[in-house]
């Protein structure tokens, strides 16, 4: 559109503005506010109910985690890049919701 090829677009980006091409960074789960302070809630409720007995409940909790198998075609770390400003963090990108 504007008649320069793009590696002379890449140079003023890169050395003229001080941008800088990144990829998104993959994290397991986006919550809420909202969620983030229910589990903290819960959390609390959970040790004030252990009472003096913390330590001696814990070693007894059993933990398991579902793992779902999901079919879906991710972005590609390649389609993912963007172009960024030096010194800010990365864009991040969350796992896939559930699918059909």
């Amino acid at each position: 559109m504007v008649g320069i090829s793009e590696s002379t677009i890449s140079n003023i980006l890169h050395h003229h503005l001080g941008m800088t091409k990144v990829s998104a960074r993959w994290v397991p789960k986006m919550l809420t506010p909202l969620q983030k302070r229910h589990r903290v809630e819960c959390s609390r409720q959970f040790l004030e109910l252990c009472g003096e007995r913390t330590e001696e409940v814990l070693d007894q909790i059993v933990i398991g985690d579902e793992t779902w198998v999901h079919h879906y075609e991710p972005e590609t770390k390649q389609e993912s890049i963007q172009w960024h400003k030096k010194g800010t963090s990365p864009p991040k990108k969350f796992k896939a919701a559930q699918s059909a």
